[in-house]
């Protein structure tokens, strides 16, 4: 899988993550498809292959869907294939993934970090009160430009 002729760098990664989501695809879905685009993929699995890790995990009170996207597209692009295939490279920018979203927003779990539980009617009315989609496009920006630097690593 090859990049495209004329890829878009990080900050157009992410920008283009941001329209996704202004477009309403859902936080794990935008990082997953403009890594996607960063790497001249397309396939008709993305965005749906991400579609249950968005809102918190299903709304489970889990992990935030831009982290989940972005490991996600780590692993589209550093996966195994076969058995014996070594997972080593992916683990490691998995957890510098990981550690980057812990240090710049202090929590991983999606009801943490906009103090809302979004499985419940008034987690959602609250949200939208709120203007918590903007809080979501800075993760998922953040997410992607991550994303894209380590793969460029």
């Amino acid at each position: 899988m090859n990049p495209l002729s004329n890829p878009l760098n990080a900050q157009q990664a992410a920008d283009r993550a941001a329209s996704y989501w202004d477009d309403h695809l859902l936080c794990a879905e935008s990082v997953l498809a403009a890594v996607a685009d960063h790497q001249g993929i397309s396939s008709p699995l993305i965005p749906k292959i991400a579609s249950g890790f968005c809102s918190g995990k299903s709304q489970t009170r889990g992990t935030c869907g831009a982290l989940n996207g972005g490991i996600l597209a780590l692993s589209m692009m550093l996966g195994h294939s076969e058995p014996d295939d070594d997972r080593a490279e992916l683990y490691k920018k998995v957890q510098a993934l990981h550690e980057a979203f812990e240090t710049q927003f202090t929590h991983t779990s999606c009801p943490v970090l906009l103090n809302v539980d979004v499985s419940t009617e008034e987690g959602r009315s609250a949200y939208e009160a709120n203007n918590l989609h903007s809080q979501c496009a800075r993760h998922i920006r953040a997410m992607t430009e991550k994303v894209v630097e380590l793969l460029e690593a």
